[in-house]
């Protein structure tokens, strides 16, 4: 009787961050987009790092891809934000933040005013233009 040796195959799986993050690599060099970095950040976490100019302003801007059904953006609006500004500015913050259900304002522990934004984007269904 001959005896045949099976061989253990190693399959990769790829992840839905990386599958998330393949899509906008790809998303970025067919747009022509510069001035983008990446990040690993953990096993399940990627950064973007880039700057959202508005008016001559450049605001840094962290796109978040993990492996939940969200990709989170967020863009630091202000950088110091002082504590007797901060009284008169959250009522604001709450009011947009109730206005615009999808968009969340907030002043972190660095007193830094920053715009968050969730999007869902699941493996099927992310779509990196968005």
């Amino acid at each position: 009787m001959e005896k045949k040796e099976t061989q253990a195959t190693e399959e990769t799986q790829v992840t839905a961050v990386e599958t998330k993050l393949e899509a906008l690599q790809q998303h970025i060099k067919d747009a022509g987009i510069g001035g983008v970095e990446f990040e690993t950040i953990g096993d399940n976490v990627r950064l973007m790092r880039s700057f959202f100019q508005i008016k001559g302003q450049q605001m840094p801007m962290f796109v978040i891809i993990n492996d939940t059904v969200y990709t989170t953006i967020q863009v630091y609006v202000l950088q110091d934000v002082a504590d007797e500004k901060k009284a008169k500015l959250l009522p604001y913050l709450n009011d947009l933040n109730t206005e615009f259900s999808m968009l969340k304002y907030v002043v972190n522990n660095d007193h830094q005013l920053v715009l968050q934004c969730s999007v869902p984007s699941g493996n099927n269904h992310f779509d990196p233009a968005l």
